[in-house]
């Protein structure tokens, strides 16, 4: 989803700032498509990886990691022909500081540019309900900023960023990574909660076509342009 939304889009020469990259998966890609890229991340050694990696492929000339916060991007306004956040804000502390990431966004986004952003969607109550009981169950768990796609829709209107395509998705793969990662230990426990967890992949995999049935995928994005 985070690549339909946003590769279809990069052109040679543009510059790219993609928030919370991480290692630089993305970077990469949108590296090789000739667009020089700024990959943000506050994990500096992720930073590190990402760069020795990045020389391994050769695409150092096109890339730049930066160690910064989400919400105090360190860059001149109106810069980015494109800004993409893939799955980040729902990791920082709450919603208000998610907020100003779009805030930032805006500000740093140049005129008809280009923000893409993923979240997690409270419409997916079966995840929405299971982090819940996660935060309140296990106080180490981390938090999970969680939207619907209206939220999201008014707050990134509000800010000048203009949606113009939607895009969503469901669980696809039926593996533990989902039981240890999405469902707190007290459901981990309960017996065939894998057997539940593959059949309702195959359900999501089956009805997430449908345009109505987008609205309540686990995850959802808009890929939005500043007016």
């Amino acid at each position: 989803m985070d690549r339909r939304l946003s590769y279809p889009l990069v052109k040679k020469s543009w510059l790219i700032c993609d928030v919370g990259g991480a290692q630089g998966v993305d970077s990469f890609a949108f590296a090789q498509r000739g667009a020089f890229v700024i990959n943000l991340d506050i994990n500096g050694y992720s930073l590190v990886l990402g760069n020795k990696r990045a020389q391994e492929l050769g695409l150092r000339a096109n890339l730049s990691f930066i160690e910064a916060s989400a919400t105090a991007l360190p860059f001149r306004p109106e810069l980015f022909n494109l800004i993409t956040c893939f799955s980040t804000l729902d990791h920082l502390p709450n919603k208000e500081s998610a907020y100003g990431a779009i805030l930032e966004f805006s500000r740093v986004v140049s005129k008809q540019g280009y923000v893409v952003i993923t979240v997690p969607n409270s419409l997916f109550l079966i995840g929405t309900i299971s982090m819940r009981v996660k935060n309140m169950t296990e106080p180490e768990a981390f938090p999970e900023q969680r939207f619907t796609p209206k939220e999201l829709s008014h707050i990134l209107c509000e800010q000048r960023l203009m949606p113009i395509s939607f895009d969503s998705e469901f669980p696809r793969i039926p593996d533990r990574s989902i039981l240890v990662f999405h469902f707190p230990k007290l459901f981990r426990k309960m017996p065939g909660m894998m057997q539940l967890v593959t059949w309702g992949v195959k359900v999501f995999d089956r009805i997430s076509g449908r345009r109505l049935v987008m609205l309540f995928g686990a995850r959802f994005g808009y890929l939005s342009k500043k007016i």
